[in-house]
């Protein structure tokens, strides 16, 4: 019986890839899987979807590090609102803004 849950060595059997590939594509995010502990897990039907729904341009690696770090990021509560954002933008712009004010943007007004 077949399980639903694979190992590296599996998941290379089901995709006809090396060990290697399955890990180096998990880690970078390009195929679906978990790590357990130190070990990867892979649903068999998430690969067999991943294969044939294909999937949008992967991360690079730079870019999975930021979204890493910006999900620890809002776990620490380490983040300022859209309207905290706007007023340090235009205040380094050299332009200060108060509610209300005509120089406020106009989707803050709404």
């Amino acid at each position: 019986m077949e399980s639903d849950v694979l190992d590296v060595p599996g998941a290379a059997v089901l995709l006809a890839v090396s060990p290697a590939t399955v890990r180096e594509q998990a880690r970078m995010g390009r195929m679906p899987g978990r790590k357990v502990g130190r070990e990867w897990r892979f649903s068999r039907q998430a690969l067999l979807d991943w294969l044939t729904d294909g999937c949008d341009e992967p991360l690079s690696p730079d870019d999975l590090a930021a979204v890493r770090e910006g999900v620890a990021a809002l776990d620490r509560g380490d983040f300022i609102t859209l309207e905290e954002y706007d007023r340090r933008r235009l205040s380094l712009a050299g332009l200060p803004v108060t509610p209300g004010s005509a120089d406020e943007p106009a989707y803050r007004r709404l």
